[in-house]
């Protein structure tokens, strides 16, 4: 499970090992301050940059969403992804959590 979460300007301010690995990063540290427009999957970034923002307008959590995702070396694969606001100040939400599941596997073994 890759687990991440953002502030209401979609910046990353963490997430887990696993979710740094697909990034590109050794440490989820350096992930902290940069956008989707600064990952491997920068062509999708509209994409989950629209979502995040659906879900922090709304307050209402996307679940269980499969979406498409580039790693570092270019290879695409199918998430199945969950957002959800993590946290309210009073009255306002302060930004993203999600989560995902690499279910490329699961996706080709159907299609067969």
């Amino acid at each position: 499970m890759r687990v991440f979460w953002k502030d209401k300007n979609l910046f990353y301010l963490g997430c887990n090992a696993a979710f740094a690995r697909d990034a590109g990063f050794a440490d989820p540290k350096d992930i902290i301050g940069k956008d989707d427009y600064q990952m491997a999957w920068r062509a999708q970034a509209d994409l989950y940059r629209d979502d995040d923002r659906q879900v922090i307008e709304s307050g209402c959590a996307k679940l269980l969403v499969e979406e498409p995702q580039t790693n570092p070396q270019g290879n695409s694969f199918t998430l199945l992804t969950s957002k959800d606001t993590p946290a309210r100040l009073p009255r306002e939400i302060s930004g993203v959590l999600g989560s995902y599941l690499d279910i490329t596997d699961r996706k080709l073994a159907e299609e067969k």
